[in-house]
């Protein structure tokens, strides 16, 4: 692998409750342009905001992002924290009431705290199935998942939060967990187009997607890389096809349906890069991204101009 790709750019995971000397290390190389935060990272409201201010003090350009979608996946549950349900029971409420209410709960909880944004909405499809996404999703219905995706981003933009459209091409139609597991879609293009895709492809065409999370899906009949490190996904069909112009965000490459496709993790991003990828996730492994980032280090760094703009136009919405 070659340390020449400029367009590396990479938000990584920290240890605990506190930066460590290692964590402080990582955020100083510039590749790093982020942190994730996850419930290891949290005891309480002060600690957190202890912490989200070391990150800002280390470096004051970093953003700071967690998934704290309600219902199942909310990182931060106490102290402060209000338990948000999932999108499935806002849909099943159809209630924009409980939609906003869910929306600026989490924004003025996240901003209080220092945080930037979260990675939502997912557009999923629900599917009863489903080991990872399931009630994380708004609806079964493409049509209603638009629906109720709208009036949430219209929601988060007077918020100021950016959008975050997840998992594409689309996770929910598929049982299988790829925190786990591979996951293979064994559909051609224009069924897809026709389900999982199409709240993806809406969304863009009405500019109400900021930035776009990929999957690292399996599609034999379409393209022989998953999702995650694919050209014809990152680039011929989102960039080119949908018109797609915001960031396109890896999900995390320690999931075991990235790491099966390669013999390093490494590679896997690199294969990102170059699909078309703007900034990749290392959350958990700090072996491995001690590794990824020593070859991406500060002497590889070159600012590009297209990713510069289209990052700035992401942060303009926070």
């Amino acid at each position: 692998m070659h340390s020449n790709s400029i367009t590396a750019r990479f938000i990584i995971g920290v240890e605990s409750t506190e930066l460590s000397t290692h964590d402080i290390n990582r955020l100083q190389n510039k590749h790093v342009i982020g942190v994730i935060l996850f419930s290891r990272n949290f005891i309480n409201s002060k600690q957190l905001k202890q912490l989200t201010a070391a990150i800002k003090s280390c470096r004051h350009d970093l953003v700071i992002c967690v998934d704290q979608e309600g219902g199942r996946v909310q990182r931060f549950k106490s102290d402060q924290f209000t338990p948000l349900p999932s999108l499935y029971e806002i849909a099943q409420a159809n209630d924009k009431t409980q939609l906003k209410q869910h929306v600026a709960t989490l924004a003025n909880e996240l901003k209080h705290h220092g945080i930037d944004f979260s990675f939502t909405p997912v557009v999923d499809l629900y599917s009863k199935d489903s080991r990872v996404i399931n009630t994380r999703a708004f609806a079964e219905n493409a049509d209603e998942v638009i629906h109720y995706t709208r009036q949430y981003i219209d929601t988060m933009h007077q918020y100021s939060l950016p959008s975050v459209l997840k998992h594409f091409p689309g996770h929910g139609s598929l049982a299988a967990d790829s925190h786990t597991e591979s996951v293979i879609d064994h559909r051609i293009l224009s069924d897809i187009e026709q389900t999982d895709l199409l709240p993806f492809i809406t969304l863009i065409n009405e500019h109400k997607a900021d930035s776009i999370m990929v999957a690292h899906l399996s599609y034999p009949q379409i393209d022989t890389e998953i999702a995650s490190q694919s050209k014809f996904w990152l680039t011929t069909y989102l960039r080119q096809k949908t018109g797609f112009k915001g960031i396109i965000f890896s999900d995390d490459f320690g999931m075991a349906a990235a790491t099966q496709t390669a013999k390093h993790p490494l590679e896997n991003c690199q294969r990102f890069f170059d699909a078309g990828g703007d900034i990749a996730l290392l959350c958990n492994e700090f072996t491995v991204m001690d590794e990824i980032l020593d070859v991406f280090n500060n002497d590889s760094y070159c600012d590009d101009n297209s990713f510069n703009n289209r990052w700035q136009h992401f942060q303009q919405a926070f």
